[in-house]
């Protein structure tokens, strides 16, 4: 049976369509059924090349134990980063001021009302290696809210101050932050392999739109080069495979591609043509555009 996951159209969403948690995209309906059963959220942030994102749906999310504990006592929401990076930065700068660090899986819970009261990254299914389990952190929560509400409410209201304090002192423009991620891209590139620091590496659609909007609005050669060295370097890597690694890897390239290819030529202006990463485009050409001849996404403006 599908959740209310089931009509979107994010491939991480769409992923936990199926789970027995009843999970709720980011709506004003899982925050008003929140309000109306007097139950905290439970939020749940990722991406769809996360590993450890996988992890815990394989754990916890796809477990019956864990999903009915939390469809009674909580409102599960689940969010894609990379569709609503504005909703992981705020509850990311909350992950990491109350934990010193952060990552994903982002695991939040908040009132109804949105305030956080305690994050985390990945909790396994049951204690290990001194890290609470999920399952027990699920009932130790529940068993605050319905005993003890009022800390919870009191440090959801000073966490909130804090972050937002912290992040309008860090809302101020210098001028120079384009220049310091671009140093720090260039700085972890990989020239030989593609990507950005050492392995293991997830694709991050994000990053090489953000390089592929430096080229297109500033002329940076050098960020396009990254770009596609990355992308040329998955195409690689997809040949090498076996039959079923290419086909987990394809999946994850398909989704790559059509991604960087729809958003940057949605967001972008003027004549260049992204390369596809295979390097070579179909030679149809329909209504001024060719088709990437791997994903069937439109990928290069034809002049």
């Amino acid at each position: 049976m599908s959740n209310h996951l089931a009509a979107e159209t994010s491939p991480y969403l769409l992923q936990h369509a199926e789970n027995p948690v009843e999970w709720y995209p980011w709506c004003e309906a899982a925050f008003e059924r929140a309000r109306t059963e007097n139950k905290p959220i439970f939020l749940s942030i990722g991406y769809s090349t996360c590993h450890w994102c996988h992890v815990m749906a394989e754990e916890s999310f796809e477990d019956r134990e864990i999903a009915d504990i939390l469809n009674k006592y909580y409102i599960a929401i689940k969010v894609d980063r990379e569709e609503r990076p504005d909703i992981d930065s705020v509850y990311m700068a909350v992950c990491q001021a109350l934990t010193g660090s952060g990552g994903w899986p982002t695991s939040i819970f908040m009132t109804p009302e949105q305030k956080p009261f305690f994050a985390g990254t990945y909790f396994p299914r049951t204690s290990r290696f001194g890290t609470m389990g999920f399952k027990e952190l699920l009932t130790v929560i529940h068993d605050k809210w319905e005993n003890d509400r009022s800390s919870l409410l009191h440090s959801a209201d000073m966490i909130v101050s804090a972050v937002s304090s912290v992040h309008r002192a860090d809302t101020r423009d210098d001028g120079s932050l384009i220049s310091r991620a671009i140093a720090a891209y260039i700085e972890s590139f990989d020239e030989k392999y593609g990507g950005f620091g050492d392995a293991p590496k997830f694709p991050a659609p994000h990053n090489l739109l953000f390089l592929m909007q430096q080229f297109s609005k500033h002329g940076n050669g050098f960020a396009m080069e990254m770009a596609e060295k990355t992308l040329r370097q998955m195409w690689h890597a997809f040949r090498s495979d076996d039959a079923h690694s290419r086909r987990q890897r394809l999946r994850r390239l398909m989704y790559l591609c059509i991604q960087n290819a729809g958003r940057y030529r949605e967001r972008t202006e003027g004549p260049f043509r992204p390369s596809c990463p295979a390097g070579r485009q179909s030679k149809r050409k329909r209504s001024r555009q060719a088709h990437c001849i791997h994903c069937a996404s439109r990928v290069h403006a034809v002049k």
